[in-house]
């Protein structure tokens, strides 16, 4: 049943229409405020998702930082420390200007939510405020307020 709920999960993330994938994102949200944090890595969803940071497709990064801003919400400080935050740096590093917007999302949340302290996210926050897109510069800004 697992892992037909994390094909359905991860199928919903990698479609082709906006609405799907964000869907997609919510219901691992949902799955992992249910079955608890350690869930999120125990049952391979972690690691099918985690898969999407090499897709030659950019929207596919973009969905991925998404579901990791979703999952924020819904896991202990200490699995986003451990689990999502290596994610958000990475994607932070990104080529492409929309990915790395989202993980200035990703980062907000996870400051603000307490789940990642802001001293741990300095140095990133202060890298994206000097990015080369204004729009990864905007998004950044309310995290270092």
């Amino acid at each position: 049943m697992t892992k037909e709920l994390i094909d359905v999960c991860v199928e919903a993330l990698t479609d082709r229409v906006a609405t799907i994938r964000a869907a997609g994102a919510n219901a691992c949200k949902q799955l992992v405020a249910r079955q608890g944090s350690a869930w999120l890595s125990s049952s391979g969803l972690l690691s099918r998702i985690s898969t999407l940071a090499q897709s030659p497709t950019y929207v596919r990064r973009v969905t991925l930082m998404y579901a990791v801003r979703q999952l924020i919400d819904a896991a202990d400080a200490s699995t986003v420390r451990s689990d999502l935050w290596p994610i958000v740096v990475r994607m932070a590093a990104d080529p492409v200007a929309n990915v790395r917007m989202n993980a200035c999302h990703a980062i907000r949340a996870a400051v603000a939510a307490k789940k990642v302290p802001a001293g741990d996210a300095e140095s990133l926050i202060a890298k994206l405020k000097g990015d080369t897109d204004v729009d990864v510069r905007d998004a950044i800004q309310p995290a270092s307020r």
